[in-house]
C-alpha cells in the first residue's frame, strides 16, 4: 500500500497542473474587449469587429484612427482562401485615392505578438510582409479556423463580433484562384462606442457557424478564336498602314527626285528602310524567344542599316 501512495500522489498532482493550465487558457481565450468596435458596412450585410486594447494597444489605436479618417470606406476583400482567411485589401488598394491626412496616418505598426491568446475561428489577424515582422499597417484577415501555424509570427487584434452570415455569402461568391470574381466593398466603415445599442437596431449574427459554406471555382474561359482572330486582323491592319505609308513616301521620293536632290532622295529612303526595319525587329521580338537565330539576324540587318548610313553620310 506504501508503494503505491506516492504514485497515485503523483497522478493526482499532474491531474491538478493539467486542470489549473486548462483553466489559465480559459482565462487566456477572453481578453478585454474595447468600448469602441469598428464596423464594415457592405451590400451584404455589416460585419462588426471587437478590438483588444490590453493585447495589441498600438494595432487597436491605428486601426481606430485609420477608420475615424475614412480610410477603410471604398476597401474591398482581396483574398478568400476556404477553412483559412477572408482578407481585406491594405488602404491602397482601395477603390478611391487616399486623401493626403489619410495617406499621411497609414503608417507601420509594431508587431505586438502574445502567446496569451491563440490564432483561432472569428479572429482578426494583422497582414505584413513576410519578411517584416513590423510592416503592418491596414490589412488584416478574419479566421475562418484555427491557424495555430500564425501564433507568435503575426499579431491578433481582436475578433469578429457579429456577421457569421455576411462571411457566409462572402465565401458564397465564386472564386477566381484566391480572388472573388465579384467586388466585395467596403462601402462604409464606422466606429460605434454603445455596441448594446447597435445590436437593439441590429439583430445580432453570430460567428461561431460561418465558413462551412462550399467555395467553388469560375472555370476560365476558353479563349474565342473569332476575337483572337480579330485581334490579329487588327494588328495586321496597323502594319498595312504604316508599310503602305513608307511606301507612298518613298514614290513620292523618287518622283521629286529632280526636286529634293539625290543625296537627299538616299538619306530618305534609307530613313524609310530603317523604320520598316525596327518595325519589323519590334513585331518579330517574342517569336525571337523560341528562335535565337531570328533574333540574331534581326540584331545583324539593324546593325548593317546603321553601317551603311554612316559610309552614305562620310561620302555626302
Amino acid at each position: 500500500m506504501r508503494s503505491r501512495l506516492p504514485f497515485v500522489y503523483r497522478i493526482l498532482a499532474i491531474g491538478g497542473l493539467l486542470f489549473f493550465s486548462f483553466n489559465i487558457q480559459a482565462q487566456e481565450d477572453t481578453p478585454q474587449v474595447a468600448r469602441e468596435h469598428i464596423v464594415f458596412s457592405t451590400i451584404h450585410g455589416d460585419l462588426v469587429f471587437a478590438l483588444y486594447p490590453e493585447i495589441a494597444p498600438l494595432h487597436v489605436e491605428q486601426l481606430l484612427k485609420l477608420t475615424r479618417l475614412g480610410v477603410f470606406d471604398s476597401a474591398q476583400v482581396m483574398r478568400v482562401i476556404p477553412g483559412f482567411i477572408v482578407h481585406f485589401s491594405d488602404s491602397f488598394r482601395r477603390l478611391k485615392p487616399l486623401t493626403r491626412e489619410q495617406s499621411d496616418a497609414v503608417q507601420p505598426i509594431k508587431a505586438e505578438f502574445t502567446n496569451k491568446i491563440r490564432h483561432t475561428k472569428g479572429r482578426l489577424t494583422m497582414a505584413r510582409y513576410d519578411d517584416k515582422p513590423d510592416s503592418a499597417t491596414s490589412s488584416f484577415s478574419i479566421l475562418l479556423g484555427n491557424a495555430p501555424h500564425l501564433d507568435g509570427a503575426y499579431t491578433i487584434f481582436g475578433h469578429l463580433e457579429s456577421g457569421g452570415s455576411v462571411i457566409d455569402k462572402i465565401l458564397s461568391i465564386p472564386l477566381k484562384g484566391e480572388s472573388p470574381s465579384q467586388r466585395i466593398i467596403i462601402n462604409r466603415a464606422y466606429v460605434i462606442d454603445d455596441i448594446e445599442g447597435y445590436f437593439n437596431t441590429h439583430p445580432r449574427d453570430p460567428a461561431d457557424n460561418m465558413g462551412f459554406v462550399k467555395t467553388t471555382q469560375v472555370a476560365e474561359e476558353p479563349q474565342d478564336p473569332k476575337k483572337a482572330t480579330l485581334k490579329q486582323h487588327q494588328i495586321n491592319h496597323l502594319i498595312a498602314i504604316l508599310l503602305g505609308a513608307i511606301i507612298m513616301v518613298s514614290m513620292l521620293g523618287v518622283l521629286l527626285q529632280k526636286h529634293i536632290g539625290q543625296n537627299r532622295l538616299i538619306s530618305l529612303l534609307l530613313v524609310n528602310v530603317l523604320i520598316s526595319g525596327f518595325g519589323l525587329f519590334i513585331i518579330m521580338t517574342p517569336q525571337t524567344a523560341t528562335t535565337p537565330w531570328l533574333g540574331f539576324v534581326l540584331f545583324m540587318a539593324i546593325f548593317g542599316l546603321f553601317r551603311l548610313m554612316s559610309r552614305f553620310e562620310k561620302s555626302a
